[in-house]
Formats: structure tokens, sequence, C-alpha cells
């Protein structure tokens, strides 16, 4: 409703915000009027696909943009299923490194948010003689997963977002940017809860046996 979209700013100015992607796949004219206006904010929309790249290269980028360019404001595509892909390979990794995902202690983190991250199962499908892979829902919720898959398309369309208009976006800075005006690189995840003081959904479900 109106009262969100209003109280949405002023939350994302309390943080360090570099880029801030809105689904545009529900109330897309909403979704497209916040952040028309916001140079450090994109529409998003996700496509199924197991072919399709989590965010597109910048060659790929920079045609959609100047065939759409008359047409509004653009929405990026994510390729979700990559990045589901992408999602639980890093929650396979059993100790800290390259890709792997640090959870912080905070009450948010429960039991609930961990079944939503593992919301979903890649299966074998046979259709028709057709046999190909699909996500498939297993739980209704799955809104932690979507958020997931979302920040790994975001954390690559800012980088390619620095390279190319770095020097466009200093004077359209986020709330609370860098001081350079662009986008900074990617802040290391909250370190790891120690096992005595892991959040609810690690040791109360069992989200981790569905990877």
């Amino acid at each position: 409703d109106e009262a969100t979209w209003q109280q949405l700013e002023p939350a994302l100015m309390e943080r360090d915000i570099e880029l801030v992607g809105v689904d545009a796949g529900y109330n897309t004219s909403q979704v497209i009027d916040w952040v028309k206006s916001r140079r450090w904010a994109v529409a998003c929309k996700g496509n199924e696909g197991q072919s399709r790249p989590l965010v597109e290269d910048e060659q790929q980028r920079r045609r959609r943009l100047r065939r759409r360019n008359r047409r509004g404001v653009p929405q990026e595509p994510i390729g979700v299923d990559n990045g589901k892909t992408m999602l639980y390979n890093a929650l396979r990794k059993a100790e800290p490194g390259p890709g792997f995902i640090h959870f912080a202690d905070h009450p948010s983190l429960d039991a609930e948010f961990f079944a939503q991250l593992t919301a979903e199962e890649l299966k074998t499908i046979r259709k028709r003689g057709r046999v190909y892979q699909q996500w498939v829902k297993i739980r209704a919720r799955n809104e932690a997963m979507d958020c997931a898959v979302g920040a790994f398309a975001l954390r690559e369309l800012a980088q390619l977002m620095t390279k190319r208009h770095l020097s466009r976006r200093a004077d359209s800075a986020p709330p609370k940017a860098p001081q350079n005006g662009g986008l900074s690189p990617a802040k290391p995840a909250a370190q790891a809860p120690s096992s005595s003081a892991a959040p609810t959904g690690f040791g109360s479900s069992n989200w981790s046996t569905r990877l």
C-alpha cells in the first residue's frame, strides 16, 4: 500500500545502500513509478529457464537498453533458475571461504526463514517424451529464497553498473552512499555465529537435508 512505499526510502537511508532491486512481477506500475526517479534503484523481473544467465552480460544489457530506451523504465531480467542453483551450491559449502554464506545471529533468522530459503527442489520432469529439470515448490512460502536469489543478481548487476556508469551515477548516489559517489565493492557478510548461538533454523529445522 501507499504507506509502505512512503516508509521504504527512510528505511533504506539507515543503511549504506549500493543498489536496490524491486520485484516488478506484482504491482508493476507502482514499482516503476518508485524506481524511475531513483537511479540507485532498478525494477527486476524473474525469468525461468535453466539456460538463462543470472544477469545479462554487459553487451546483452547494452543492446536491450538501446532497444527499449523509448519504452520507459526497463525491467532487469533475472535468471532465477540459475540463481537457485547458485544459492544451493553456496549453502552446501561446509567451510568458510569464497562463496560461503554467513548467517547473522538474529531472531529473524529462525526456522521459518531457513524453511523458506530451501523451499524448492530441482526435480527431473518427464513430459511427452521430453526430459528436463525444473525447480518445484515443496512448501507454500519461499520469500527468503526469492530475496537471496535477487541479492545474488543485484551483486552482479551492481558490478556491471559500476563498470559502465560510475561517473554518470556520481550525482545520484543512494542515501548514505560511499563518499566517492559510486558503488563500493560488496561488504563481507556478517560472521557466522558460534554453534551455541546458532539461529533457530539450524537447530530446529531439517532445511540442510534438502540441499
